[in-house]
């Protein structure tokens, strides 16, 4: 293998374990907004709920 190839082999193997890093960091925010989201329909529906109760149980 030449000394250019061995560069260009390092080099490029570099640049793949950059991508795979950014790669993981987008998938865990990605995942946070996720967590977010669902904590948001969570307590939308607890609210939703309460209101249906409040409404059904009117006197």
């Amino acid at each position: 293998m030449s000394f250019f190839r061995l560069i260009r082999a390092r080099w490029l193997m570099r640049g793949a374990r950059a991508d795979f890093d950014r790669s993981e960091r987008h998938r865990e925010i990605a995942r946070a907004y996720c967590n977010r989201a669902t904590a948001r329909l969570d307590v939308a529906d607890a609210i939703l709920v309460e209101q249906r109760t409040a409404l059904t149980h009117r006197v």
